[in-house]
């Protein structure tokens, strides 16, 4: 029970659709020695010739109908959507891994830089502490020498027995 075209519009359809992989017989007279699959125009199958590369093999039959016709090209779109898809998915991956090199990079001259203030303050605390210390050291200097005069002036005669010695002492 072989089904025929009922239109030269489904033929020239199906052509159209296998024309990228399948040659028609239109083609010249050695397309059966280039192309193993031949196509029968007034018939809706295609057929393999009985041997292939010297192997026997049984007669092959694909039905071609609309549906089928549909189905290939819905399946070409539908691959041809994701395909697009994948493109601008990867595009958007790529712009979104460049963003994150940028703030990475920026984030990088930014810790370089705070590195480089946090050595700056560090020095500068070092050195406050340093004229800290300094002046501590001045201030006991001075508390200890007002402490000395504060004897002094809170025992006024043994201060003018000393001075007195002294006098004494250079006179000789």
């Amino acid at each position: 029970m072989k089904k025929r075209f009922r239109s030269s519009a489904m033929v020239d359809a199906a052509t159209a659709v296998t024309r990228s992989t399948i040659r028609t017989p239109q083609s010249g007279s050695s397309f059966a020695a280039r192309n193993p699959i031949l196509l029968n125009k007034s018939k809706s199958t295609y057929q393999a010739p009985k041997r292939v590369y010297g192997k026997q093999s049984p007669n092959l039959k694909l039905k071609v109908t609309n549906k089928s016709l549909l189905h290939a090209i819905l399946i070409q779109k539908q691959s041809l959507k994701l395909f697009k898809d994948a493109a601008i998915d990867f595009e958007g991956r790529s712009t979104q891994i460049q963003q994150i090199e940028e703030k990475l990079a920026k984030t990088t001259q930014d810790n370089a830089w705070l590195k480089e203030e946090l050595e700056k303050a560090q020095q500068e605390i070092e050195e406050a502490n340093r004229r800290r210390d300094e002046k501590e050291s001045e201030l006991q200097a001075t508390r200890q020498e007002l402490a000395r005069r504060a004897e002094d002036v809170a025992r006024p005669e043994e201060r003018v027995r000393v001075l007195e010695e002294e006098r004494s002492a250079e006179g000789t």
